[in-house]
């Protein structure tokens, strides 16, 4: 338990910002009301992002998830690492 406070600020900071952050799907975070993903390239890799997550497609899995997952890969002394074979 000791080691997870280090997160409870972050994790005060996504309550503050109420149901529609942390329910729901990530819609609204590709095709709006609050964003619109124009590019295909990051389209792409977020709907693969999500695939690997959930089996589906980033419009249809789930926001909270996304958050976290985004986050996690772009804190500071963040990799993305892959197996060799």
């Amino acid at each position: 338990l000791i080691p997870l406070l280090r997160y409870l600020p972050a994790l005060f900071g996504l309550m503050k910002q109420g149901e529609k952050i942390t329910q729901g799907t990530f819609e609204p975070y590709m095709n709006g009301p609050l964003f619109v993903v124009r590019d295909p390239w990051l389209r792409n890799w977020l709907d693969a992002l999500a695939f690997s997550l959930s089996g589906l497609p980033a419009s249809r899995t789930s926001a909270a998830a996304m958050a976290y997952v985004l986050y996690d890969m772009h804190r500071p002394g963040a990799a993305l690492d892959y197996p060799r074979g």
